[in-house]
């Protein structure tokens, strides 16, 4: 099933209710909607994590999120897509999830 391919505009989110704020470090120069298509968000910064008390850590950066599209490629990488999911540097380890690809026109599998 296609998912539309995830760019500088997609909401990335911890369970917890962090959101990664994303930069063109790592983009390629492929677009889509005008927005610079996604392909390597690791070590974004999560803000607004809410996992607090005792032995647990925030997320606060994004330890690996890959590309899940078997077809499409930026840069010779697999372009990450909305639903894929990846980790952070919560502890426990915690899942992080696409949760918008930021635009609606471009689709990949």
């Amino acid at each position: 099933m296609s998912e539309f391919v995830a760019t500088l505009a997609a909401t990335i989110e911890c369970n917890h209710s962090g959101v990664a704020t994303l930069v063109t470090a790592g983009q390629t120069k492929a677009k889509s909607d005008s927005q610079l298509i996604l392909t390597d968000v690791d070590g974004a910064v999560i803000s607004g994590c809410t996992q607090t008390g005792g032995g647990q850590t925030p997320c606060t950066v994004i330890v690996s999120l890959v590309g899940s599209s078997t077809k499409a490629t930026a840069g010779g990488t697999a372009v990450i897509l909305e639903g894929d999911i990846g980790t952070t540097n919560g502890v426990p380890v915690n899942v992080l999830t696409v949760s918008d690809a930021g635009q609606t026109k471009a689709k990949a599998t």
